[in-house]
């Protein structure tokens, strides 16, 4: 599990940085000065206009994303990412790396395109690489997004995940991680490419032949599609040319490098060879409270005191306070309620033989 960068979370416990009142007494209970966090569920809430970092974890923890010998899996990941990038033409992607047993996205977009594009790319892995190695039922627990309002915060979020693969001891550069990694494609503006299997066109091709007396044998790499996973730069730096950009994305990189090399303290790297040796049924156990339980409950990966953020934060507890409201007043039976704007209305199960479903 990766390490919180060094700013104060803000969680969430309320409306206001400070221990008074406000919307969280009226989302659940108060929280004691003891550190413990609210149980309540909270609405998921995607501002448009904010980047956020997405993190999502296999089922518990288990190493099924831990790449192969052959970038199979660096190449279908690729695939996957640029066919949601060709489903969701307006999402920003400003930085991806997926590890051994999660994966990281820093991205930007309309609320139900970000929702879309983090469960495509899920779906659709589980889908194409889940059958490769052996794995039956779930792969992924839930994600989590947290909002990355300032400027400084975005850097360093594009720093932490350009970071992953040396952090650990693995590789001693980004670039070398065999997985799917955004450092190589940021420092040089290559793009990753990867391939994306038509695998509804292939199975209705081959159905199709097969009934026919003379049928024709059915290529599947007619149905393949390469794509080419494109990133945005971050708002914080859209100012920069492409020249200084990457520049700059090389400057990052440098500094991780010799920081992971000060971290080793002249240990050895893991190295790819063990890597590969290790197995998909390693899984490791989250840290213990209070971080594990600070970075669920973070809505704002950011400094607390910055007016942008407090601004966001104004925001996030005024759509929680509709959302509530609207779900009260549809819990007592007001079916026509509306929900606010960018929400997820529940689903009313209806029972069979209702007047709706007979009239329907």
């Amino acid at each position: 599990m990766p390490r919180c960068p060094r700013f104060e979370p803000t969680s969430g416990l309320g409306p206001t940085s400070g221990r008074g009142g406000g919307a969280r007494d009226r989302l659940g209970p108060r929280v004691p000065d003891g550190g413990e966090f609210t149980s309540v569920k909270h609405a998921r809430f995607i501002d448009p206009d904010v980047p956020y970092h997405i993190l999502c974890k296999t089922l518990q923890g288990f190493h099924l994303l831990r790449p192969d010998r052959r970038f199979a899996l660096r190449t279908l990941t690729a695939g996957v990412i640029g066919r949601a990038q060709h489903n969701f033409p307006r999402v920003e992607l400003f930085a991806a790396a997926v590890l051994s047993n999660h994966f990281h996205l820093m991205l930007r977009g309309p609320t139900y395109d970000v929702v879309g594009f983090v469960a495509f790319c899920k779906r659709e892995i589980s889908r194409r690489w889940a059958p490769k190695i052996g794995w039956s039922g779930p792969m992924w627990g839930k994600y989590r997004a947290t909002a990355i309002v300032t400027p400084d915060a975005q850097v360093r979020c594009l720093r932490y995940i350009l970071s992953h693969g040396v952090k650990e001891g693995i590789v001693a550069r980004p670039q070398q991680w065999p997985g799917f990694h955004c450092a190589a494609a940021l420092a040089s503006n290559t793009g990753s490419t990867g391939e994306w299997l038509d695998a509804t066109a292939y199975g209705k091709a081959r159905y199709k032949e097969s009934v026919k007396n003379r049928p024709r044998v059915v290529r599947k790499v007619d149905f393949i599609t390469t794509y080419t996973v494109a990133f945005t730069k971050i708002p914080a730096w859209q100012h920069l040319a492409d020249a200084d950009y990457r520049g700059a994305i090389r400057k990052l990189i440098n500094t991780i490098v010799v920081e992971g090399r000060r971290a080793r303290r002249g240990r050895p790297l893991v190295g790819l060879r063990r890597l590969f040796r290790t197995s998909r049924m390693t899984h490791g156990r989250p840290p213990s409270p209070p971080w594990y339980v600070l970075r669920r409950r973070m809505i704002a990966w950011d400094d607390p005191t910055a007016p942008a953020v407090r601004r966001f934060k104004q925001r996030y507890w005024d759509f929680q306070q509709a959302f509530r409201a609207a779900s009260d007043r549809l819990l007592a039976g007001e079916l026509g309620v509306d929900f606010p704007t960018g929400s997820f209305r529940p689903s009313i199960p209806e029972a069979r033989g209702s007047p709706a479903r007979v009239a329907a």
